[in-house]
């Protein structure tokens, strides 16, 4: 534990949670596969999402992009990446 984390002890960027960067909980709320979203225009190319924008999900963007929570990107590029192999996988 760092003497910062003694000062503001760490949160869990999805719920708040005390301790853990990413929690269990919001960890398992990532785990979905790939779906096709369906766009009102053709794209000509397919669009896929990870999930539907919770409120978790909204938190860790925030968490990323405003508070600069460098530690979960590594659990968000990790989530990216099982995506995009699935859909790889796939063909």
């Amino acid at each position: 534990m760092s003497v910062r984390e003694l000062i503001f002890p760490r949160a869990c960027a999805g719920c708040r949670a005390p301790g853990h960067v990413l929690c269990p909980q919001c960890r398992e709320h990532l785990r979905q596969p790939p779906y096709l979203v369906s766009r009102p225009r053709l794209l000509r190319a397919p669009v896929f999402a990870l999930g539907s924008y919770s409120d978790i999900r909204r938190n860790i963007i925030i968490s990323m992009k405003e508070q600069g929570n460098r530690e979960v990107r590594d659990y968000i590029g990790a989530v990216v990446a099982a995506g995009v192999a699935h859909l790889a996988a796939r063909g």
